[in-house]
């Protein structure tokens, strides 16, 4: 797959799921109660693009964002450690996942 269908994919991707019935359906389990910067959305977006990208980890993830000046300023985020990562996927479970796909269906 060439950067252009990549970067189309995500696009397509990203533009069926609404950040704001996202974030709503978030809310109602606290997930980002306390959280400025990286977000539940955020992180769907980045493992989208680490899916799409076949990034086998989530430190690779991590070393992704710190050195990719594009992932920074599309994600407006400097660098996120692997702990972060595991933190957020912890909370974010398959059957939340579930939930928000299905109400977009």
């Amino acid at each position: 797959m060439d950067k252009d269908n990549i970067k189309s994919t995500i696009m397509e991707l990203l533009h069926v799921i609404n950040e704001k019935k996202f974030r709503e359906l978030i809310n109602v389990a606290d997930i980002d109660k306390y959280v400025k910067k990286f977000s539940a959305y955020k992180f769907l977006q980045l493992m989208i693009v680490a899916h799409i990208c076949q990034m086998e980890s989530l430190a690779r993830i991590s070393q992704k964002v710190k050195n990719m000046e594009e992932i920074q300023t599309s994600f407006r985020l400097d660098g996120i450690s692997t702990s972060q990562l595991s933190r957020k996927q912890r909370f974010l479970t398959p059957n939340m996942f579930e939930k928000i796909f299905v109400t977009w269906l």
